[in-house]
């Protein structure tokens, strides 16, 4: 079984398997740099705060579209043969 649904555009494939790369690598680097040079652990609570709140915003952002559109996929596909149309609500 392929990760991508058939009609999967080209760049859409590549976008995504961008974003895993440098999702996976990219902690190691980050918690590399935190140990070794920047010490991001060593940041304010309220700083931290933040961010989490930022996180958790993102977060409920994708939620709200997967509930609201029952077409959500995390690739560009249109679904013509399940009669794909706009959403009219949602982020």
């Amino acid at each position: 079984m392929s990760a991508f649904s058939k009609g999967t555009k080209n760049w859409d494939k590549y976008l995504i398997l961008s974003y895993t790369i440098l999702g996976l690598y990219g902690q190691f680097f980050v918690a590399g740099l935190d140990i070794g040079r920047v010490k991001y652990h060593l940041l304010s609570l309220e700083y931290l705060l933040v961010v989490l709140l930022l996180y958790l915003v993102s977060i409920v952002l994708v939620v709200w579209a997967m509930i609201q559109n029952p077409f959500f996929k995390p690739s560009v596909r249109i679904q013509e043969d399940r009669g794909q149309k706009v959403i009219t609500s949602g982020p």
